[in-house]
C-alpha cells in the first residue's frame, strides 16, 4: 500500500520510523524492556514456543510508519491482513500477555485504569442523559464496563462486549455481560447510548470503516470513550515496543479524526507519565500530564 498523504488531516508533508523498536536500544535495560512482555514464557517447556511467538512477531508487524509532519498521526506503511489479525487476536495476543479471566474476575472496583477512565466519563458527560445500553469494544475483563455500571445514575444498564479472546466467554456469563461478536464491526441489528473504548482503536485495521460503523450503531446524542497511546512529545526519539500497533494517534489527531466522521470533541486529555520518564524506569502513574504518555477523549455524536 502506498501512503502518499494522511489519511485524517490529507496533507501530503510524510515521514517514516522503522516500525517496533523504531530506536533500537541495545543497553542490557533496553534488552529487558524489550523482552519484558515475553518474560512469563521463558521456562524450559516454551523455549521452542517463544522463539515461534518472535519468529510470528518478525514477520508479522514489520516495516515502516508513515507518519504525518503536520497532525502527527501515524499508521503502519504494511497492514497485516484481516485474516492475519484475527488469528493473531484469538490465539496469540492473550497467550503472550498470560492474563486469564480470574485475575479481574472479582476486582474491577480496584482497577487503577477503570477507576480513572470512569472518572474522566463521569466528570464530563450530561448527567440528565439516559444511558440504557453500553458497548464495550475490546473489553478483555471490561473493567470500565462493569464499574461504570455500578456507578452511572441507575445501574439497570445492559452491558455488551466484543471481544476476541475466548477465554472471557465463561467470565462474561458470570458478570452478566452479553458477548455480541468477537470482531468489530459486526452486523447485529442494535444500538447503544454508550461505546468505551480502552487502548483499541491503534490495533484496528480498516479506520474509516470502524469510525463509520460507530457512528451508526450510535444513538442520537450518544457517547464515545477513546483511550489510546500518546505518540507525541518524543514518542519516536525511544526504543518502542508498540506491536501490534496500526495506528499512532495525537491530541490533534485524535480531534480530526472524531470531527471526519460526526463527532464532536466533549473532552480531551493527556496523561500518565512523560516519555522521558518512563524510559528512566519510573513507574507508569494515572494522573494528568500536558506530555503524559496516553490520551483519553470523550466524544459525542452530532445531532
Amino acid at each position: 500500500m502506498s501512503i502518499s498523504s494522511c489519511l485524517i488531516c490529507k496533507k501530503k508533508e510524510i515521514y517514516e520510523k522503522d516500525y517496533d523498536n523504531h530506536v533500537l536500544d541495545f543497553s542490557l535495560k533496553g534488552i529487558i524492556k524489550l523482552m519484558a512482555p515475553y518474560f512469563h514464557l521463558i521456562i524450559p517447556k516454551s523455549a521452542e514456543r517463544l522463539k515461534r511467538v518472535a519468529t510470528r512477531h518478525l514477520t508479522l508487524f514489520r516495516g515502516k510508519v508513515k507518519i504525518c509532519k503536520n497532525c502527527g498521526y501515524g499508521m503502519m506503511a504494511k497492514i497485516p491482513s484481516d485474516r492475519e489479525l484475527n488469528r493473531y487476536y484469538s490465539n496469540q495476543y492473550w497467550t503472550e500477555r498470560g492474563t486469564g479471566e480470574k485475575v479481574f474476575k472479582s476486582r474491577y472496583k480496584t482497577n487503577d485504569r477503570a477507576i480513572n477512565q470512569v472518572k474522566f466519563v463521569l466528570d464530563n458527560i450530561e448527567k440528565n442523559i439516559a444511558i440504557k445500553k453500553v458497548l464495550e469494544i475490546g473489553a478483555a475483563h471490561a473493567s470500565s464496563s462493569l464499574l461504570f455500571r455500578d456507578l452511572w445514575l441507575n445501574n439497570q444498564i445492559k452491558l455488551y462486549v466484543c471481544e476476541s479472546g475466548k477465554q472471557w466467554v465463561n467470565y462474561y456469563k458470570n458478570a452478566n455481560i452479553r458477548l455480541i461478536s468477537d470482531y468489530f464491526p459486526f452486523n447485529e441489528k442494535i444500538t447503544f447510548d454508550y461505546i468505551h473504548t480502552s487502548h483499541w482503536l491503534e490495533h484496528v485495521s480498516a479506520l474509516n470503516k470502524v469510525m463509520s460503523s460507530i457512528y451508526k450503531i450510535l444513538n442520537k446524542n450518544g457517547h464515545l470513550f477513546i483511550e489510546v497511546p500518546n505518540t507525541e512529545h518524543y514518542y519516536w526519539s525511544y526504543p518502542q515496543t508498540d506491536r501490534p500497533h496500526i495506528h499512532f494517534f495525537t491530541c490533534d489527531s485524535l480531534i480530526r479524526l472524531s470531527e471526519n466522521y460526526g463527532f464532536t470533541c466533549v473532552f480531551i486529555e493527556e496523561y500518565g507519565i512523560t516519555f522521558e520518564d518512563l524510559h528512566k524506569g519510573l513507574p507508569a502513574m494515572q494522573y494528568q500530564n500536558k506530555k503524559g504518555s496516553y490520551i483519553r477523549a470523550l466524544l459525542k455524536k452530532k445531532d
